[in-house]
């Protein structure tokens, strides 16, 4: 597969998902108003309106993906992609661990802002 490909292939993925997870909230609430079971298909993650909401998903995206307006909108994104400066894989480890330190730092100083503000709250030290 060449990178285009690729690429569609991600972001009509993409698309599909966000379709199947706004379906399946929609066949939930639908299966709860009509009181009809909403049983379990795979597992306790999979149900029966997360598998209806999977095929609309699909099938409205392969749509999408092949008609209309949208097809000229996958390709400019496909474009502005391959466009994209991305990082390598040491910009990536330094840039998390960079993350994961500030984190930390600030976890920290809330903490030690919480644990304070709760000495002096829980003593009474503040008395209107």
């Amino acid at each position: 597969m060449n990178s285009k490909t690729t690429t569609r292939f991600i972001v009509l993925t993409g698309i599909t998902l966000v379709l199947t997870w706004m379906f399946g909230q929609i066949f939930t609430q639908i299966f709860a108003a009509t009181r009809q079971p909403n049983s379990p298909l795979i597992g306790d993650y999979v149900s029966l309106s997360t598998a209806v909401g999977f095929a609309f998903g699909l099938i409205i995206s392969l749509f999408l993906a092949k008609y209309g307006k949208t097809s000229t909108f996958l390709n400019q994104v496909i474009e502005e992609v391959s466009k994209v400066a991305w990082p390598s894989s040491e910009e990536t480890r330094m840039g998390t661990i960079i993350t994961i330190m500030f984190t930390v730092i600030v976890s920290g100083i809330l903490f030690v802002f919480d644990y304070f503000f709760n000495f002096l709250t829980s003593n009474n030290y503040f008395l209107y």
